[in-house]
């Protein structure tokens, strides 16, 4: 192989790099903003409540349902993919929370 196909490879496989990191940051935006907008919607009634003096709130479970579904997936996929154990183990916990959250909503339809 010439040096210079060796050099064009290279400059390649950055470029493809520098791409999944940009994919990676998106991503990890993304869920950042998932759960400020689940966290909002989840306390803004608790608070809205409680500033109207109401005695109960509405019950607020889908949405740490779907944002613990979303990092339960994630860390599915990458285990899936590295094979590494933590990734299986936090995946399992987020699933379980999430499963929680469910069972909550429905019960409380």
């Amino acid at each position: 192989m010439k040096k210079e196909d060796i050099l064009a490879k290279s400059r390649n496989e950055r470029s493809d790099e520098y791409e999944q990191k940009i994919i990676n940051d998106a991503q990890l935006w993304g869920v950042i903003i998932l759960a400020i907008l689940c966290m909002f919607f989840t306390f803004t009634p608790m608070l809205y409540a409680d500033i109207q003096g109401l005695e109960k709130a509405r019950t607020v479970y889908e949405f740490p349902a779907i944002l613990f579904a979303y990092t339960s997936a994630i860390n599915f996929y990458s285990f899936h993919k590295t094979k590494t154990r933590m990734y299986l183990v936090i995946a399992l916990c987020f699933c379980l929370g999430s499963l929680a959250f469910i069972a909550l909503y429905l019960i409380n339809l």
